[in-house]
């Protein structure tokens, strides 16, 4: 039956004593184990491109992102899926805070456009404000700052810290939305003293500040509705843990270096933003 098929006799053994599973069947086996355990490692936030990136970057698997995305399928493995949000009508421009992005949300090199925004988050003791500012050449979180008032001062310390740790940013924009922090007189004056270019989109409509949002969006998907915060600092440590371990590192194009379990804080410039 071998000859005649073209199949060799060792070949043909070797797969009996496989349990009649071919060399792709069992390579899937192994990989699906072995992906099974990281997702479960991450707790369960990791998406088909990150499992993916992990995949070769800590294990040295050659393998496609289509065979990854199918073989989560057929596990069930998951990320956090996006909700779908309704968009509002955008109100008028105030003339005297221009917008320069205009939903250009790139960057020709860093430091040269940033973003900046701020959120609310529920813990124990009460309410917490975090405060991020994004590079939008590469995606990365120059600095954050969590406090239990919204404060205009609060604000323009984050940006102080981000300006510290990138002296070099001089003559950057920085983009925000019309909060009553940023169109206050004193963020005014900071970015002015900063040499910093002051940018707002229009009210009422976060699409104009999508970029910042997405940090929020990304935040509360795989920390905060997977978390129960029982004080303010419990919460402020884990948002440090997670920019500087996994937001940071793992943002796209992924910079990964260690493993998951080892991986520390990504540079020194990352552990000056722990609030």
């Amino acid at each position: 039956m071998c000859p005649l098929l073209g199949v060799f006799r060792s070949k043909y053994y070797a797969w009996i004593e496989r349990g009649r599973e071919s060399n792709y069947a069992a390579s899937d086996r192994r990989l699906l184990v072995l992906m099974r355990s990281l997702h479960q490692e991450w707790g369960g936030i990791l998406g088909y491109r990150r499992m993916h990136a992990c995949l070769q970057e800590h294990y040295g698997e050659s393998i496609g992102k289509h065979r990854v995305r199918r073989l989560m399928r057929l596990a069930g493995l998951m990320g956090i899926p996006k909700k779908r949000r309704r968009q509002r009508r955008p109100a008028r421009s105030d003339r005297n805070l221009p917008d320069l992005l205009q939903r250009d949300f790139s960057a020709p090199e860093p430091n040269r456009v940033w973003v900046t925004d701020i959120t609310e988050l529920k813990t124990g003791e009460g309410k917490l404000y975090l405060c991020v500012i994004k590079d939008l050449y590469d995606g990365a979180i120059t600095a954050w700052k969590t406090g239990t008032r919204p404060t205009a001062e609060w604000v323009t310390s984050t940006v102080e810290m981000a300006l510290v740790k990138r002296p070099e940013s001089r003559g950057a924009i920085l983009h925000s939305d019309h909060g009553s922090q940023y169109t206050s007189e004193r963020y005014r004056r900071c970015l002015q003293q900063h040499g910093l270019q002051i940018s707002m989109g229009r009210v009422r409509t976060c699409a104009d500040n999508a970029s910042a949002e997405s940090v929020f969006g990304q935040l509360k998907r795989e920390l905060v509705r997977q978390s129960q915060f029982r004080t303010r600092q419990e919460a402020t440590e884990k948002i440090n843990h997670y920019f500087l371990n996994l937001y940071n590192p793992w943002r796209r194009p992924p910079l990964v270096s260690n493993r998951p379990k080892a991986i520390q804080a990504c540079n020194s410039r990352e552990q000056d933003a722990v609030c």
